[in-house]
């Protein structure tokens, strides 16, 4: 019950940061947070209440105010080590990371992924999706490949296969790309009808 609330919170957070809908009739690219321009963290902040602290880093992290998030949410991983509040506030940190584009999203996410097993599908998500707009192909698709083979209930399955199959057409893994495109069709057709096309010239450039 605690899991299903948690992705409940995370979900609507997907949903408000995201310029996706949460259907997977259309797929574009998030708005970016702004952060300052530094290679050094944000000024960790002074925590006495793991809540407050991470509901004030959340207020400014809906705000756009990315910084200013990254340092409340800082403020709560070290400061309570122990506690849930460290992995909602490392994994909260990955993500707008990788909404900036910036390259420390990968060590959060990955933490993430590693420590907070209750939003790991996510985690590995957002890292696939770091790497995508990057281009890092193929890792991309190994962290899509990890949710869609480890989470098949996930509310992410079929972004998941989705993206993988356009990580694997962005990659020039034609072959790939009609078999990823050719299960999304299969397993949801009320989506798949713009990508029935798509996979028939896939299936045409894949045996040239």
């Amino acid at each position: 019950m605690l899991r299903n609330f948690i992705k409940y919170i995370i979900i609507s957070l997907f949903c408000i940061s995201s310029a996706v809908s949460c259907s997977t009739k259309n797929v574009a690219k998030e708005n970016p947070i702004e952060l300052k321009k530094s290679d050094a963290e944000p000024a960790v902040q002074t925590c006495h209440y793991p809540e407050r602290c991470f509901d004030a880093a959340m207020k400014d992290y809906k705000d756009g105010k990315g910084a200013e998030a990254v340092s409340g949410f800082l403020s709560v991983a070290e400061g309570f080590p122990d506690t849930i509040w460290r992995k909602r506030s490392l994994f909260i940190i990955g993500k707008i990371y990788k909404e900036a584009s910036d390259p420390r999203a990968v060590d959060y996410l990955k933490t993430s992924a590693q420590e907070y097993k209750e939003l790991q599908d996510y985690a590995l998500y957002f890292l696939a999706e770091y790497y995508l707009s990057k281009g890092y192909y193929s890792y991309a698709i190994e962290n899509y490949d990890a949710v869609i083979k480890s989470y098949s209930y996930s509310p992410l399955i079929s972004r998941a296969i989705y993206k993988k199959a356009e990580a694997n057409l962005a990659g020039g893994y034609y072959l790939q790309a009609r078999e990823g495109f050719r299960e999304f069709i299969k397993r949801f057709p009320e989506n798949g009808q713009p990508y029935i096309r798509l996979e028939r010239h896939l299936r045409k450039r894949a045996m040239m």
